[in-house]
């Protein structure tokens, strides 16, 4: 091969009279007495650059830190720009070296299989097989001299050093005189090149009907631009969620009106052939009767902020008593959300000129504003931010409550429910896992663990195991493995309820189970929906004696220890303790004449 490139060269040279060597310089090298034109601007054999044609080469690739690569009138590289110690020449092998000196990496001649011979290393770090018995030739997968590359040796080139585009693969033309870069491209200049099947806004000539058969939507360019992102595609009328549809025909997504921020009510879905074809109608769900709201939210996507600003100049009391407080706040606004999964809240405030005091959140009712309270927040300062935690799906009332008029800014975020057990921060609020207590103290994964002992809800066997100092024990109140909690008078933790428990006859905190699961509960505990905030919360219900660490095993009413009642359910009673199940409609406290027996539910 080497001697086919010379005669080519030779060939070519301009005539010139007998002994005038054309301006070439003799060479001792045996071809044919001259070496290649160096000047010409071309890359030739033996020649490691030529003018401003480097073969591709940088600073960077033959083993500095950076500068600008240079040639020398010799056409040999001029590492002089180069910056930082070469790589080159420290005698350890350093990509993309093939060599470094006497390193040859253990190859031989035999090993590239030019048989015997002494193989060396250029100063440039690649082989030297001059010294072979046998020199290479082109496919034999070694680069041999007048050679740029050979099969899969490219001698370290790359789509950025041959074409400056980012990505791709270069491969070796079957003369090895050149690289084959149509394989070469660049995702997001907006140019389709080489394999890319798009890129950015061009898609060529595809759309949603040539790519998947839908009739509506714009297909968009995948982030590798090798794939179409069709996700945007849907055919409204088929009867099936797609796309940007929020519904199709009888198709809702799984989704009611009190999911989209109502309180009941029937939502049906906009008929195909209307402009708005595909969304919700909402016509048919149902807004508070008796409470007026001031602001309709809806829906709050997780992690997207919706803003509020309002003026409590023509507020009116809707709220009458909230949170407990005094009837002296007589103004407030009323703002009405929704979510549609298992989360938790943020309420970001800035006060201005309004003095308000508290901020109280309730379960969105048909009735009344402040039927089913969530939690209340007293306002220390202009500027803050508070946080709601395990709120459950459903529709809510955010009261901004105030002693006078003045003007108010808020900002809330719907969080996702944090995953105990996956190493991420999912919800935002900079915890990780376990070490979020308000969302993880109730999940099997972390309760007893070191971030949740003592807190409310967790285990224990005597009262200095509860930072709150008070525990509901086995043998005194039959909650499984102790019960960490507090009274309701010292405010409940956001992760926890203040509950009416009927066999202590006292309001305590209790912990929550949002999602109505009893999942979300310790073992020995049910979910269970209480009447009197509309929340669901974790109830002592042990089933077996394992549940009960304390020896007494699980006895009646599903409490430890308990002796059974005798009354079943739906017979008389004055008492809980009669009871079977546990719980007993008094007449004195419910009016239900002579009692009535009944048990919890199971919202499982």
């Amino acid at each position: 091969m080497r001697k086919a490139i010379i005669t080519a060269v030779v060939c070519m040279l301009p005539i010139a009279a007998c002994g005038d060597s054309g301006g070439l310089t003799p060479s001792n090298n045996n071809n044919n007495g001259f070496v290649a034109p160096c000047g010409n601007g071309d890359l030739d054999p033996g020649e490691d650059c030529d003018g401003s044609s480097l073969e591709g080469e940088t600073c960077q690739s033959l083993g500095y830190a950076g500068g600008t690569l240079g040639c020398r009138n010799d056409c040999r590289f001029d590492l002089t720009g180069c910056e930082g110690a070469g790589l080159c020449g420290n005698g350890v092998l350093d990509p993309p070296e093939r060599c470094d000196g006497w390193n040859l990496g253990g190859w031989t001649c035999a090993d590239l299989g030019l048989g015997g011979g002494n193989l060396d290393c250029t100063p440039m770090c690649r082989f030297d097989s001059s010294g072979c018995d046998e020199q290479p030739e082109c496919g034999d997968g070694v680069i041999g001299p007048g050679e740029l590359c050979d099969g899969i040796d490219l001698d370290g080139q790359t789509c950025r050093s041959q074409t400056g585009l980012l990505l791709g693969e270069v491969t070796c033309d079957p003369d090895c005189q050149g690289f084959d870069t149509s394989g070469c491209y660049t995702c997001g200049n907006g140019t389709v090149e080489g394999p890319e099947l798009c890129d950015t806004e061009d898609l060529g000539a595809e759309t949603c009907a040539s790519l998947t058969g839908h009739l509506h939507g714009t297909p968009t360019c995948g982030t590798t631009c090798l794939s179409f992102d069709t996700s945007g595609c849907h055919t409204c009328g088929d009867s099936v969620v797609e796309g940007p549809e929020a519904c199709d025909g009888t198709d809702l997504g799984g989704l009611t009106c009190d999911l989209l921020g109502f309180v009941g009510g029937s939502l049906a879905c906009h008929d195909p052939a209307l402009t708005e074809g595909c969304s919700f109608d909402t016509s048919g769900c149902q807004l508070p009767i008796n409470c007026q709201v001031d602001f309709f939210l809806g829906p709050l996507a997780p992690g997207v902020p919706k803003q509020v600003a309002g003026d409590l100049a023509t507020a009116t009391d809707d709220a009458l008593l909230p949170c407990g407080f005094s009837p002296s706040f007589l103004r407030d606004h009323v703002l009405m959300f929704s979510l549609s999964s298992l989360g938790s809240l943020t309420v970001v405030y800035d006060m201005h000129t309004a003095p308000v005091s508290t901020l109280g959140l309730y379960r969105a009712s048909a009735n009344g504003c402040t039927d089913f309270p969530v939690d209340c927040r007293a306002i220390q300062n202009s500027i803050g931010t508070e946080y709601f935690a395990l709120l459950g799906p459903g529709s809510y009332f955010l009261i901004v409550e105030s002693e006078a008029e003045g003007q108010y800014s808020l900002e809330l975020t719907s969080l996702a429910r944090e995953d105990c057990a996956n190493g991420s921060d999912d919800d935002g609020d900079g915890l990780i896992d376990c070490e979020d207590t308000s969302d993880c103290c109730i999940d099997p994964v972390c309760y007893g663990g070191p971030w949740c002992a003592g807190l409310d809800g967790q285990p224990c066997q005597q009262p200095s195991d509860c930072m709150s100092d008070l525990c509901l024990t086995e043998d005194a109140s039959g909650f499984p493995g102790g019960l960490c909690t507090r009274d309701c008078s010292q405010g409940c933790l956001p992760e926890t309820l203040c509950t009416w428990v009927f066999h202590l006859e006292a309001y305590v905190c209790l912990p929550r189970c949002p999602s109505g699961s009893s999942l979300d509960c310790r073992p020995g505990y049910l979910c269970s929906w209480t009447m009197d905030s509309g929340e669901n919360i974790c109830m002592p219900h042990c089933t077996e004696p394992i549940q009960c660490d304390g020896g007494g095993g699980c006895g009646a009413h599903h409490l430890c220890g308990a002796s059974p009642g005798s009354i079943p359910n739906g017979g008389p009673c004055t008492t809980h303790q009669e009871c079977r199940g546990g719980f007993c409609f008094c007449q004195s406290d419910y009016g239900a004449p002579g009692g009535y027996c009944t048990s919890f539910c199971n919202l499982s």
